[in-house]
């Protein structure tokens, strides 16, 4: 012990106090001893002097404890352990753990800049973890209402700093049992044995390494559910979970790509597989590497068409090799006269084809003509009347009208659509309104599903009410009275005189 003031080594004790035998500063008058001692009460009774230090305390502690600012740090931070604990469920053992591991954190000096509420988060979880517990990073971030994010990174920098090293790896079977708890599946049991057996299968086939735990359980629970004719959406799965209905679509679309995920629901609880598939990741990178090597042989494939068409515009630009060519090429007697004989077929096609043409051109101008030249029945029946009066005899009966006279019509048929021109024309309509039908479609099925579930609701028809005899009012006399009747059931008001309707036609009666 050194003097504060002068700086000698030689300190003189008197029972309690120590004070420099150089200069006489008082150096410590409260020593903590190691001694214990008696001494009597005001009663007679014998009471022990002084109190016990712990070895990371620096001062005595009471009830009205203040001591350094390290020792009230502790103390904060063990009470907010306790009551985060203790909100989540957490036992007395983990707290203990959590409590060490803040101690720890306290003294690499990891708590300073940083919100103690995020220390004490890690520190529950990085005892969580050595527990196999079923708690996620973002049940603290619910509890304390802040970004899971933030929990993260600190819990990160918690490891490197602790240099905590060689954490259990979390099984994602453990979330089973907590999120088919919350579900409430009808036949529970069975729905988690197969959840079990389906993380275990993922588990083989590498699915489960470098994925969150969460999802897989996720993935595992709904696929056991749809195994179990339970109906649970992906919406409600992923908000129990707590994972993005993205990465559970992710997790079954690896899982429909393994042996397992091709097998059916009675193949797959009867049989063990004993092989594995290739991880996800692996897959991905053959099928690019396949899809290289197919990019690769269709560029050479062009590559060699190129220079075939290079070497055939240079024939054709060289006299002498088309000469060549044209050589090899001529054609033998009986080869020119099968061309021949096709040249005369395709031209007698051609001219049957424009006589066709011709003729219905003809038939279609005699039919409008026709058609032009006709006169309505009315047309027809006033003309026969018009000669009937004229030669004094009885008039022709009215002639009924029909479309009788409209069968054979040319151009009425070409209007009208065969079988194959109508389904063309319905496959057209269907393709261009598919948005629509699937929509109509949704809402029938959703109909029909709440009407099984006996939650449908036939929609209200709002019902017109009908002026009864005594509320018509009588027809208005004049413009004033008709004004009136007209404002009073549009907009009613309590604002307007009604009254003064009568006036305002008459002053202007008494200006005009």
């Amino acid at each position: 012990m050194k003097c504060p003031r002068c700086g000698s080594t030689s300190i003189k004790r008197d029972g309690n106090d120590s004070s420099c035998a150089n200069c006489g500063v008082v150096v410590d008058d409260a020593p903590i001893v190691s001694e214990v001692t008696f001494g009597e009460s005001s009663s007679g009774a014998a009471v022990v002097h002084g109190s016990f230090v712990g070895a990371d305390q620096s001062g005595i502690r009471n009830n009205n404890f203040h001591g350094e600012s390290r020792e009230l740090t502790l103390q904060k931070g063990k009470n907010r352990i306790t009551a985060l604990a203790h909100a989540m469920d957490i036992p007395q053992h983990i707290i203990e753990k959590a409590h060490r591991y803040f101690v720890l954190a306290v003294t690499k000096n990891f708590v300073k800049g940083r919100r103690s509420q995020y220390v004490v988060s890690a520190c529950l979880y990085v005892a969580c973890r050595r527990e196999l517990r079923h708690e996620m990073l973002i049940d603290f971030a619910d509890k304390l209402f802040c970004n899971v994010f933030a929990i993260g990174t600190t819990y990160l920098q918690l490891l490197k700093t602790l240099d905590i090293k060689n954490l259990p790896l979390i099984d994602p079977s453990i979330y089973i049992q907590r999120f088919a708890s919350k579900l409430d599946f009808d036949n529970a049991k069975n729905v988690r044995n197969d959840a079990v057996r389906l993380v275990q299968r993922m588990g083989r086939d590498y699915l489960v390494e470098g994925r969150r735990p969460a999802g897989i359980a996720a993935a595992a629970l709904l696929l056991a559910a749809r195994m179990n004719n339970q109906r649970r959406s992906k919406t409600q799965i992923a908000f129990y979970a707590k994972v993005a209905e993205e990465t559970l679509q992710r997790r079954l679309d690896e899982f429909r790509h393994t042996e397992a995920g091709r097998q059916t629901i009675s193949v797959f609880r009867m049989t063990n597989i004993e092989s594995q598939s290739d991880p996800p990741s692996y897959q991905k990178h053959r099928k690019r590497e396949q899809e290289g090597i197919e990019e690769k042989v269709q560029d050479e494939i062009d590559a060699e068409m190129e220079e075939m068409m290079a070497q055939m515009v240079e024939k054709n630009e060289n006299p002498e090799e088309r000469a060549k060519e044209a050589l090899f090429l001529e054609d033998t007697p009986q080869e020119k006269a099968e061309r021949t004989v096709q040249n005369r077929a395709q031209y007698i096609i051609e001219y049957e084809r424009e006589r066709r043409r011709m003729l219905n051109e003809e038939a279609n101008n005699a039919a409008t003509e026709a058609l032009l030249a006709m006169k309505t029945p009315h047309e027809q029946m006033m003309e026969d009347q018009q000669t009937a009066e004229k030669e004094g005899g009885d008039a022709r009966p009215p002639v009924v009208e029909s479309l009788s006279d409209l069968d054979d019509d040319p151009e009425i048929d070409s209007i009208l659509l065969n079988d194959e021109e109508r389904n063309i024309k319905e496959a057209v309509w269907t393709t261009v309104n598919m948005e629509y039908l699937q929509e109509q479609e949704t809402k029938l099925l959703k109909i029909e599903a709440d009407k099984a579930a006996g939650v449908y609701k036939e929609p209200k028809k709002r019902k017109r009410q009908k002026q009864k005899d005594g509320e018509k009012p009588a027809p208005p006399k004049d413009a004033a009275e008709s004004t009136k009747q007209m404002v009073q059931q549009r907009a009613p008001s309590k604002k307007i005189n009604y009254e003064k309707f009568s006036g305002l036609w008459s002053k202007r009666k008494k200006l005009t």
